[in-house]
Parts: C-alpha cells; sequence; structure tokens
C-alpha cells in the first residue's frame, strides 16, 4: 500500500491529517485508507462587500475505506454519522466504505476488485498495526475481468431497466405512487451497476443520495441529473430517493402526476448517461489490453 500523495497541497495534507486523527480517536478503526479526493474551489467578488478583493474558498471531499476492528460493535451507520460530523467540523466532506477487518480480508482473498485495487493503489493514512491485511491473490487475467465486469452489467442494468419501464406502464394507467417506488429502484440499480463496473464495489443501500456520493469518484455526471441547486430541485430529489419507503409505509401517500412524469425523464436521462459510461470503461479496457502474438480466434473477434 502506499503511503504519500502526489498532488494534495499542504493545507488539504493538514486538513485530511486532523481528520484522520480525529476518526482515529473517535472510532478506534485498524486502518484507513484514502482512494479518492475532490476539491472545489469557489472565488468570489463584489464592490458591496467590506473586503473588496477576490476571495477563494476550497471545498475538499475524501473517499475512504475505514476497516474497523472485528470486534467493534458500532453499526456502520453509527460510524459514517460520526465521520460525517468529523468532516462538518473541519468543513470538508467524506464519502466512507466501513468494513470489519475479516470481511475485508475474506473479499481480497475471493478476488473483490476494489478492495485488490485500493490494496495497490490506495493511500494508507491511518495504521493501528494491531492487524494486517492479507496480500491479494494473483490478479485475475484481461479477459477475467472483461467479462466479470460484462456480466454484472447485463444483470445489474437490464434490472434497472425493466424498474423503468414497469414505472412507465404505472404511469401510463395512474398508478403514480407506485410508478415512483420503481423509479427509485431504477436509480438504485443503475448506480449500483456503475459502481461495480467502475470500482467493483457492491453497495447493498437504497440510499440514492450516498450511492451518487460514491460514484462521484469517477464521474460527476450522475450526480447532475439531481443537481439539488434550489429548494424545488431538493424537494424533488428527497421524493424520489424517499420513495423507496415512503411508497410502501406511508400513509395517504400520494404524488402528482406532473412530479411523477419529471422523475420519469431524469431516471430516463440517467439510463442513457449510464450506458455511456459503461460503453466508455469497456473501451478502457479494451485499449489497455496488451497485445501478444500468436493472436488466437477471440482476438480477431474482439
Amino acid at each position: 500500500m502506499l503511503t504519500t500523495f502526489d498532488n494534495l497541497s499542504t493545507n488539504l495534507l493538514n486538513q485530511l491529517a486532523q481528520l484522520i486523527q480525529n476518526i482515529a480517536t473517535a472510532i478506534h478503526p485498524e486502518k484507513i485508507l484514502c482512494y479518492g479526493y475532490r476539491t472545489s474551489i469557489y472565488q468570489d467578488w463584489s464592490c458591496f462587500k467590506e473586503d473588496t478583493g477576490c476571495q477563494e474558498t476550497t471545498k475538499a471531499t475524501f473517499d475512504l475505506l475505514v476497516v474497523t476492528g472485528n470486534n467493534n460493535n458500532q453499526a456502520d451507520h453509527e460510524i459514517l454519522q460520526k465521520i460525517d460530523l468529523l468532516a462538518n467540523s473541519l468543513d470538508c466532506e467524506v464519502t466512507a466504505v466501513v468494513q470489519p477487518l475479516d470481511a475485508v480480508n475474506e473479499l481480497i482473498a475471493k478476488n473483490s476488485r476494489f478492495l485488490i485495487t485500493l490494496y495497490h493503489k490506495a493511500i494508507l493514512v491511518f495504521n493501528a498495526a494491531n492487524n494486517a491485511l492479507i496480500t491479494p491473490p494473483a490478479a485475475p487475467s484481461h479477459e477475467e475481468i472483461k467479462t466479470k465486469i460484462e456480466t454484472t452489467w447485463n444483470k445489474c442494468f437490464r434490472t434497472a431497466e425493466r424498474f423503468y419501464k414497469t414505472a412507465c406502464f404505472c404511469l401510463d394507467n395512474g398508478w403514480n405512487e407506485k410508478a415512483l417506488f420503481d423509479l427509485h429502484q431504477a436509480t438504485q440499480h443503475t448506480c449500483m451497476a456503475l459502481l461495480r463496473v467502475y470500482t467493483g464495489y457492491r453497495s447493498t443501500t437504497h440510499n440514492i443520495s450516498r450511492l451518487l456520493a460514491l460514484i462521484e469518484n469517477f464521474s460527476f455526471v450522475p450526480s447532475t441529473i439531481f443537481p439539488c441547486s434550489t429548494e424545488e430541485e431538493t424537494a424533488l430529489f428527497y421524493l424520489l430517493n424517499k420513495a423507496y419507503s415512503d411508497a410502501r409505509y406511508k400513509e395517504n401517500y400520494s404524488i402528482p402526476t406532473e412530479i411523477a412524469n419529471l422523475l420519469k425523464k431524469r431516471v430516463h436521462q440517467l439510463l442513457l448517461v449510464s450506458e455511456k459510461l459503461y460503453n466508455k470503461k469497456m473501451m478502457a479496457i479494451q485499449n489497455s489490453r496488451t497485445t501478444t502474438f500468436p493472436l488466437t480466434a477471440a482476438d480477431t473477434t474482439a
């Protein structure tokens, strides 16, 4: 595992170091790995401000794998809430994945693409040095990776498409509440498909907000479909994100037709964007393949 960042500024390094120290103190993990970060830089100036100079603000988001001890009794959602609060106190954001050490080692032994990539390429930012991660087995072949990604996509994305088609049928028949549930499921399975294609990470959450945050590690495009930049946009996304539970359990639950149709358009846009991202990933995999001779029949039909 790597232990240094190549491109992180001194200010952000210090912010990350403080964040990791706070997380370690609050949660007592075995290890923490950083596998991505993003920064948003805002510049503003106004002649109506007392300070007439141009101001620049940097907001950072860190992607972390938090490996807990096997005897840790805290629920994952409790750990995630603690991490969010600690990040907010330092004016940054964290997208965290929490897994116990035994589960991490078990998945590494099974050639988890997500964890093996982190093992070789992520930055080890905290190490309790109590227990070690196992050494990954031999990497799967290029064809094995390609086949696994294709199989995963065909299963997860086709499920998303079926939920979307069901939602369209429900809307045509005035069943708006059932339609919104299916639109939520179409969105969830699309996000899950993208995560597995790009990272190998298998998420089980129904929280679309969290799924989109995880996807931002490799693409901002899906998040732009649900910008949450105004109160109206935030309320629209909230309806979709809560539809998984509200459509089934909330009494007197109802959705206006115009809102359902608007969300239908957004989810359809997500499906189209996701197919483009999948094709881009598959093209990158194909281009990264090392050509060796002699060629086989599979090579000539690729």
